[in-house]
């Protein structure tokens, strides 16, 4: 609810003091129309004033602006010099260094017309020394390519004996070495090589490039090292590799059985592969030529590469000894009788009488006496 002082003077309280001090009833108190005209024409002297000089001041800035957008320069009673501005150009003011305290230099400006000294003072620049040479920044290369690895030996899973080789190529930018199980290889060109000796069983094969960097490839294989090679066994085997077995027929039988703690690659006779049990047993009949002494040869072979070999000699001797008799020429006498004879042949024989065994001396004689 508003009041006007109209209103107030109409109702009879005149006196300012008495407007101050509320000592007006209520009763000439009633509401106004805000959005009237005649309440516009009641408001308060001050505020109209108020009003109007605002409206005053936001006209002259809207002029101002327009002349500087139009024009490009400001009115010639706002665009004069000042007056300091007119006497720095007419004498020009005169500039003395002067060591202000502490380290740093500056400069004193004095203006002829004004007895006050300005002072500037500039911070020193930093010099570098002249003996510093200038910084030279080397961008090194970042490699971020491990080295290329192959290995063409062993095989994974492989079986091997000993010793066995690792060898492969590695290709890098930088320089590189190969390591097979922490050992250093030996590199020629793109080339490595390496004789490993491991103990036997399941093993694992770790070779690993490393180049200046610090990048590294590896290759990890499982392989099976077998060193021992397999066993021929044969009936009275030392026996026969001491002494030749003589036969007379053109065949010879044996049997024999191979060992090995892995499997058999293969078995051959005298160069030709023959089958085995799965006990490493094996029964065979060799073909024998001509009468002399032959050679058979037992060789076996496990999958990492160890070979055995036993070898039996075979005398054949197809033709029957040659017995001569030395007989008296004429009767015999009763009494003592002495036989006397010799044997030829191309092994060695025996000369039994009545089944008893006669000496033979070197020449193959014998004798007698009955």
């Amino acid at each position: 609810m508003r009041v006007h002082l109209d209103d107030l003077r109409d109702s009879g309280l005149q006196d300012d003091e008495e407007l101050l001090t509320g000592a007006a009833t209520e009763d000439w108190l009633e509401p106004v129309d805000d959005t009237s005209g005649e309440d516009l024409r009641r408001k308060p002297r001050f505020l109209r004033m108020a009003l109007f000089a605002t409206m005053i001041c936001l006209l002259l800035a809207f002029v101002v602006g327009g002349a500087i957008f139009l024009t490009g320069e400001l009115p010639e009673e706002m665009a004069e010099p000042s007056a300091m501005a007119v006497a720095l150009a007419e004498s020009p003011p005169t500039v003395s260094p002067v060591e202000s305290e502490g380290t740093q230099e500056g400069v004193e400006v004095t203006t002829p017309d004004s007895d006050e000294t300005l002072t500037v003072v500039e911070p020193p620049v930093a010099q570098e020394p002249a003996d510093t040479p200038p910084e030279v920044v080397v961008e090194e290369e970042v490699n971020v390519v491990p080295p290329s690895l192959t290995v063409r030996e062993p095989r994974d899973n492989a079986w091997l004996t000993l010793p066995f080789v690792v060898a492969g190529t590695v290709e890098s930018h930088l320089d590189v070495l190969v390591r097979v199980n922490g050992v250093e290889a030996s590199l020629d060109g793109t080339e490595y090589r390496l004789e490993v000796e491991l103990d036997d069983g399941i093993q694992e094969l770790a070779v690993e490039a490393l180049d200046a960097s610090g990048l590294k490839t590896e290759a990890l294989l499982d392989i099976r090292v077998d060193s021992n090679p397999p066993v021929i066994e044969m009936k009275n085997l030392d026996t026969l590799r001491s002494e030749p077995v003589i036969v007379a027929e053109s065949e010879w039988s044996f049997v024999a059985r191979i060992v090995d703690a892995g499997k058999l690659q293969s078995v051959t006779v005298n160069g030709q592969g023959v089958s085995v049990g799965s006990d490493g047993s094996l029964s065979h009949t060799v073909t024998v030529g001509r009468d002399g002494e032959h050679l058979v040869t037992i060789e076996a072979r496990d999958r990492s590469g160890n070979r055995a070999s036993k070898s039996v000699r075979i005398l054949r001797d197809s033709v029957a000894p040659e017995v001569e008799l030395d007989l008296p020429s004429g009767p015999l006498e009763p009494g003592e009788f002495v036989l006397q004879g010799s044997v030829r042949d191309t092994t060695e024989c025996q000369v039994l009488v009545d089944g008893t065994e006669l000496t033979l001396d070197d020449e193959g004689r014998f004798q007698l006496t009955l």
